[in-house]
């Protein structure tokens, strides 16, 4: 028996239908759930007196939100959140930023926070004051606090 004319496109275009409403379907869930890309920016305050040799001091910082590793929500396939600095300060000094561990829930698999290294270093002993300034960015969700801002009977 001959296939009817035009069945071949309508299955195509079916197809093609049925991605995109799944598509939306999807980010209609990450909008419903508060999944999206994110930034968190943070801004330390730092201060001594740098030296020819890096004086570091480690800093904890717990996220308002989890990380999640998502290569299918975003462009991005990184397993852990992205993470940049900059820094300000009032003398010439050199600021660095290294995380030297993450936080993670062993349940979910979600990064929950990260201990960062701040170094500093000028070419003679130098006094200073600034900040750091570090972001983490990638595929977060608000945490739910629901269960912390109960008040305890």
């Amino acid at each position: 028996m001959p296939t009817p004319a035009g069945h071949l496109e309508r299955a195509l275009r079916e197809l093609t239908i049925g991605a995109v409403q799944a598509g939306r379907a999807h980010d209609q869930l990450n909008r419903t759930m508060g999944a999206t890309e994110l930034d968190l920016q943070y801004q330390l305050e730092i201060s001594g007196k740098a030296d020819t040799v890096i004086a570091l001091t480690t800093k904890s910082i717990d996220f308002e939100i989890d990380f999640f590793y998502a290569p299918g929500n975003r462009d991005s396939d990184l397993e852990r959140p992205h993470m940049i600095f900059g820094g300000e300060a009032d003398a010439p000094v050199a600021l660095s930023a290294t995380v030297v561990a993450w936080h993670e829930d062993p349940d979910s698999g979600a990064v929950t926070g990260a201990d960062v290294a701040i170094g500093a270093c000028a070419p003679t002993l130098t006094p200073f004051t600034g900040k750091v300034h570090i972001t983490f960015q990638g595929w977060g969700l608000v945490r739910d606090t629901a269960e912390t801002e109960t008040a305890p009977s």
